[in-house]
């Protein structure tokens, strides 16, 4: 696992490690959540990781915007951690079934 402190950090590890999954906040110092989101989705250079966004702004247009943008699910905090754990075993068993 790795953590990175704000949004140029996340986008150059994310590069470097091309991990399956990434949990991305929306309101990173530097570069926000969003760019970087569609960033991921656009260039194949990050691999193609499931995202799982999350944020402290519950409103209903933040989870539609990031979706929009390729997320592919959103959480608001405070964070459900069994939804979460549960959306991560789905993606991992999509994961696995496509390399199957």
């Amino acid at each position: 696992m790795h953590q990175a402190f704000d949004g140029f950090e996340a986008g150059r590890l994310i590069a470097e490690k091309r991990p399956g999954f990434v949990v991305l906040d929306i309101d990173l110092p530097g570069v926000n959540g969003h760019a970087l989101c569609r960033k991921i989705k656009e260039d194949p250079g990050f691999g193609k990781p499931f995202i799982i966004a999350m944020t402290g702004l519950d409103r209903p247009e933040e989870a539609q915007a990031m979706l929009a943008e390729g997320a592919d699910a959103f959480f608001a905090k405070p964070l459900d951690f069994d939804a979460v754990a549960a959306t991560v075993a789905d993606f991992a068993a999509k994961a696995k079934a496509k390399d199957a």
